[in-house]
């Protein structure tokens, strides 16, 4: 009889606390203010002078961007189980994390309303919020959301900026070539932007990059012509010198050294 009473309180306790936790979650609707991320604490603002609207950015990119992010994008309802047993089947074969199984809808969710905290609780938010976000959201409305508020590398948010430091031009003027570079920094911008510093991919590197286009290519999204020159263009891509990104570079390097001084210092 103890147990029973125990399990019932137990249980209790637990829709209790997931009520409170459901009751507590912001509202989706948000997404359509003028607000901060909770990951970045980055300003998103259809107002604002980095915003950019779907239909300002090159089909390149967007094109580039869902079959490498999220190849189901357009079909599924914010999550794609054949992805999400892909990636759980692939870590466990390599026994560590190498690939995540998220959806942009998923990706925008975690990155606007939550943080980068790694709990159960967490992923069931995630899971809560992404199902709202696709019911009262279209799908051109996140990726736009998504657009301008992903992490392009270091304290590079968004595709406004980050085509306007990396490669000295707009959204909707960019190449094939350099929307694929964009794309392949997204899984780890910090890290992959390196090639931007050294003006030369690494192996790894250009073989994503490649693997982008060739995907680009097989399921008919850019033609023949498209595909040829791209792949010309990706072994320059890199080489031009954007003195606004040289001086982007100079400026994280001074701030890092204020730090180091500052740690000194105490």
């Amino acid at each position: 009889m103890r147990l029973i009473k125990l399990s019932i309180l137990l249980f209790s306790f637990f829709v209790g606390y997931l009520s409170y936790e459901v009751y507590t979650l912001p509202d989706i609707q948000n997404i359509k203010q003028c607000g901060k991320s909770s990951m970045h604490n980055i300003w998103l603002c259809h107002s604002g002078k980095d915003y950019v609207a779907l239909e300002d950015v090159s089909p390149y990119f967007i094109q580039s961007l869902v079959i490498s992010e999220d190849g189901s994008f357009y079909k599924h309802k914010g999550f794609d189980l054949q992805e999400l047993r892909n990636s759980f089947i692939e870590n466990l074969k390599s026994f560590k994390y190498k690939r995540g199984g998220s959806t942009i809808s998923q990706q925008l969710v975690k990155n606007y309303f939550l943080t980068g905290k790694k709990s159960l609780l967490r992923k069931l938010k995630e899971a809560y919020l992404t199902y709202l976000l696709e019911k009262n959201f279209s799908k051109n409305e996140i990726l736009e959301k998504y657009i301008n508020l992903v992490d392009f590398g270091r304290e590079i948010f968004g595709l406004q900026s980050a085509a306007h430091l990396y490669f000295n031009t707009t959204p909707s003027q960019l190449s094939l070539a350099q929307s694929i570079v964009l794309v392949y920094l997204l899984p780890s911008p910090t890290l992959y932007s390196q090639v931007f510093r050294t003006h030369k991919f690494t192996k790894y590197s250009k073989t994503q990059c490649t693997k982008i286009l060739d995907y680009l290519f097989k399921f008919n999204k850019i033609t023949e012509e498209e595909y040829t020159l791209a792949k010309v263009d990706l072994e320059t891509v890199l080489n031009l010198d954007n003195p606004e990104y040289i001086q982007y570079v100079k400026s994280i390097i001074e701030k890092n050294e204020k730090k180091k001084q500052s740690k000194v210092t105490l």
